[in-house]
Parts: C-alpha cells; sequence; structure tokens
C-alpha cells in the first residue's frame, strides 16, 4: 500500500487495530453496526489526533469519558456539563446552571368585555313554613266615612 493511503486514514487504522487488539477479549456480540472497543485490563481507550500527539478523547475503563481540549473550544449554543479543569463528562450538580435575577411585575392589563348571561339554574325547593307570629297591637279606629246616597221608598 502506498504511504499516502496510510497517511490519509490514520483513524481507520487505530480504530481497526484496536479492534484487532481490543476484540480478543469481547464476552458477547455486539448487535450488528456496533463497534466495540475493549480497555484491556486496568486501562483505558485513547482516541489521537493524527500525529498521536494529543489525546483528543479518552474512554476510562471505569466509565468516565473525558475530552481534554473541551475546556478550550469555543462557545456553543447548548449546554453541557464537564469539570473545567480536565475535561470530563458528567451530569450537572443541582444548582450549577445560573438563573438571573427575577424581573419586575409588569403592569395589568385592560380588564376584558363582560361575558354572556349564563342560562338561568333551576328553581329551587319550597322551604317549610315558619312559626305564627304574636298578634300585633289594635289600631286606630278610621276616619267616619261620607254618607250614602237616600235609597228608594218602599211598598
Amino acid at each position: 500500500m502506498h504511504k499516502s493511503t496510510l497517511q490519509r486514514k490514520p483513524l481507520a487504522i487505530a480504530i481497526a487495530t484496536a479492534l484487532a487488539v481490543f476484540s480478543l477479549s469481547a464476552a458477547a456480540t455486539p448487535p450488528v453496526g456496533e463497534v466495540v472497543i475493549n480497555a484491556p485490563q486496568d486501562g483505558n481507550v485513547a482516541v489521537k489526533n493524527k500525529d498521536g500527539t494529543t489525546t483528543v478523547m479518552r474512554l476510562e475503563g471505569t466509565g468516565p469519558v473525558t475530552i481534554p481540549n473541551l475546556p478550550r473550544a469555543g462557545q456553543k449554543d447548548s449546554v453541557l456539563c464537564f469539570d473545567s479543569a480536565s475535561g470530563q463528562l458528567g451530569q450537572c450538580l443541582a444548582g450549577a446552571l445560573p438563573s438571573g435575577a427575577t424581573g419586575a411585575v409588569g403592569a395589568t392589563g385592560v380588564a376584558g368585555a363582560v361575558g354572556a348571561t349564563g342560562v338561568a339554574g333551576a328553581v329551587g325547593a319550597t322551604g317549610v313554613a315558619g312559626a305564627v307570629g304574636a298578634t300585633g297591637v289594635a289600631g286606630a279606629v278610621g276616619a267616619t266615612g261620607v254618607a250614602g246616597a237616600v235609597g228608594a221608598t218602599g211598598v
């Protein structure tokens, strides 16, 4: 194989080599389409740059994933929690993300229009009659009325 072909495919060569070396310790058959790289006993898996001089990503045999250059990466538009010294990824601590100050309460809006009158409810049941009250004081005698007309003479 020509040397320039090998230089253009260092990642493919590194993955193929890692698969060849680490696949001997694979305990189970991976699902179709999944590449499995097993770390050596008490070891890690490192992905290096094309020169092999810089670790781009490290997967520790115990589980943590570290991206050493992440603390120096440019800003992006989504949140990611990581250790700012080492670049190790992990769950965000409670309260890790700052929150801004609470804003002032806005003005009260204009009152809305009165809604339509609802349907009248059913008439309630007639209540029990109350007790008869005490007899009141007799009222004053009224004025004498006007005399009536004289009637017809009888037989």
